[in-house]
């Protein structure tokens, strides 16, 4: 099983449609997947468009009464293939309890200087958990995803290089196409309503490095277990 965290200490950085956008990423890659999304943001609005998609897949779990000392084991126990954890922005017991629990942690960033700002708040807080963790496990790997940005702007670009300096990987942008809000308002996402737009290819373009990292790491046994003389 795969589990994916979206991270974010600020609002507004488009983390719903990105855990659609993978969400459906894994599903129509293949081979076929089992998909799942949880959703621990109390707006709900993952929940919203699961609703209104009235699809079998992804299925959706719903974690957010969970209390705190039994969320991390919880997660743990969803059968699926891949897993997609989005939660609200910021910081708190739950986030930490979702950030040990993953197998990849995602952080979506604007092409703004507060956006960096917030992003690299995220970073070190992923990386204080990861060294908390390290006994248990080896660390969880995360990255970054432009989001939302303009297509060939400065900004964009200039945040791109920025995010590639830093600890941690820098995955493929994804711009801010009207094909992205529009699919969302019909529970789907643009991948699903038309395969061929720029949109689609840059979800697919995200999902395809996601997974190509999940095949590089060795699996999470191996991953847990501290080197000799460590």
């Amino acid at each position: 099983m795969k589990k994916i965290a979206l991270v974010a200490a600020k609002g507004s950085v488009g983390k719903t449609s990105l855990a659609a956008g993978l969400a459906t990423g894994a599903l129509l890659a293949p081979p076929d997947a089992e998909v799942a999304l949880v959703d621990l943001d109390p707006q709900g609005s993952l929940t919203g468009w699961w609703n209104t998609r009235a699809l079998p897949q992804p299925t959706l779990y719903e974690v957010a009464e969970t209390p705190l000392q039994r969320a991390k084991s919880d997660l743990r126990r969803v059968g699926k293939d891949v897993v997609v954890i989005d939660r609200p922005p910021g910081f708190s017991l739950i986030h930490q309890r979702v950030i040990e629990v993953a197998d990849l942690v995602l952080i979506p960033t604007g092409a703004s200087p507060l956006d960096t700002a917030a992003v690299e708040a995220a970073a070190e807080r992923v990386e204080r958990v990861e060294r908390v963790e390290r006994v248990e496990r080896a660390g969880v790997p995360f990255g970054y995803v432009p989001n939302r940005t303009m297509c060939r702007s400065r900004l964009a670009a200039e945040t791109t290089l920025l995010l590639c300096g830093w600890r941690g990987r820098s995955f493929p942008p994804l711009h801010h196409w009207v094909a992205i809000p529009t699919a969302m308002i019909g529970g789907r996402t643009a991948l699903e309503l038309n395969a061929g737009c720029q949109a689609a290819r840059e979800f697919a373009a995200l999902w395809a490095a996601v997974d190509a990292l999940f095949l590089g790491l060795p699996p999470p046994s191996a991953r847990g277990r501290r080197r000799p003389g460590r």
